[in-house]
């Protein structure tokens, strides 16, 4: 930020980027969230005088530090990357990590910008991160850092095979039930052989089990009652604490 804001920044960015013959949309400046701007007034004129330019902002380590809200409030961001930070506690708290990332989501979605979801290390958060609305993911489940030269390479044999109507791990179905509850798909009233999270489950083999019962009657409770009764929430955390029990039994070694 120390950078960005001087009232110069902005030409130095025009001027190299002349130099180079790049277009200002292929660039990208990341501010770090979790450091302090010293003057918001002379900060914005600044930072938004290089969005002027085409250039794109982007939020670093959001949910890092305390003056979030008030800069995707004032300055022209268009991404935001949800700090991994967040992303560590999933393992503790699956169900509660998935309900504050999709939140944050949800936020930048509602903003208009991007949400790029750092952290994922490991395919079922790869796969949360998607079902929940990410646009970008980052972290080492996606790639190692490489040498420049390398990544054209890497690109051409990048595969990702995800389907968000038929989560493939536990992680992935919670994040589903979040979807479900919050972005008013109409998933909950299917029948529930026919949502994402019955997909899960039939292809587990899990179907037929307890989770199986649990995710039958939310789905009885859903059209009888509606999502908004006591007693849906009720049996919704109930089935949200049993898949998150699930994704730990996926995570320990």
């Amino acid at each position: 930020p120390a950078t960005l804001v001087r009232p110069d920044c902005a030409f130095w960015v025009r001027e190299a980027l002349a130099r180079a013959g790049i277009m200002p949309e292929r660039l990208a400046l990341e501010i770090t969230e979790n450091q302090e701007l010293a003057d918001p007034e002379l900060s914005a004129a600044a930072i938004t005088a290089l969005g002027r330019l085409g250039v794109r902002l982007v939020m670093d380590d959001l949910g890092a530090g305390f003056s979030s809200l008030d800069r995707l409030r004032s300055l022209p961001f268009s991404a935001v990357k949800i700090d991994q930070g967040l992303i560590r506690g999933v393992r503790a708290a699956p169900d509660r990590t998935m309900h504050f990332v999709g939140a944050l989501v949800r936020l930048a979605h509602d903003l208009e910008i991007r949400s790029v979801v750092e952290g994922l290390e490991t395919p079922d958060l790869v796969e949360a991160a998607a079902i929940l609305g990410g646009h970008g993911g980052q972290g080492f489940a996606l790639a190692r850092p490489m040498a420049g030269n390398a990544v054209a390479g890497w690109v051409r044999g990048f595969r990702l095979e995800l389907n968000r109507d038929a989560p493939r791990t536990a992680l992935g179905a919670l994040a589903s039930l979040w979807r479900t509850a919050h972005l008013g798909d109409g998933a909950a009233v299917r029948d529930a052989d026919d949502c994402p999270v019955g997909a899960f489950l039939e292809q587990r083999g899990l179907a037929g089990g307890r989770l199986g019962e649990q995710h039958r009657l939310l789905h009885e409770i859903a059209v009888r009652e509606g999502r908004a009764s006591a007693r849906y929430r009720a049996e919704s955390a109930r089935f949200q604490h049993a898949l998150a029990e699930l994704a730990r039994a996926e995570a320990s070694p």
